[in-house]
């Protein structure tokens, strides 16, 4: 199929053991970090500027970012506009990045985590 369901492309990946959990952890937490570097710290600030105007700015970048979790078919799409509306709003009232990685990394494991105990409950 053209699109993986969302949380799909993670199953095969699911951590069996305690160092395979921490680089899953690491690496949502790499991820997070340079998406949220280049989303928010550079182009949301960066289009603030050009359009001279926050709401225009929230608009694109968030765009931007659900674009390319296109591949996760439309609820990936749709998925990623949610969140990026809020790791966005995040980043402009504490203008601080920390907090809109760490809650975007939180929100990465929990898309695997949540099919994993659902799983688990079935069985």
């Amino acid at each position: 199929p053209p699109f993986a369901p969302l949380g799909e492309f993670v199953t095969a990946s699911e951590p069996q053991n305690v160092p395979q959990w921490i680089l899953f952890v690491a690496a949502h937490g790499a991820n997070a970090i340079a998406e949220e570097l280049t989303m928010r710290s550079f182009l949301l600030v960066r289009l603030q500027r050009l359009f001279d105007s926050t709401f225009a700015a929230i608009l694109v970048s968030t765009g931007v970012f659900a674009s390319y979790h296109i591949w996760q078919g439309p609820a990936g799409v749709a998925s990623a506009l949610v969140a990026g509306l809020v790791f966005a709003t995040l980043f402009l009232i504490t203008k601080r990045l920390w907090i809109p990685v760490l809650v975007h990394a939180m929100y990465n494991v929990s898309l695997t985590l949540f099919p994993m105990i659902l799983d688990s409950l079935d069985r």
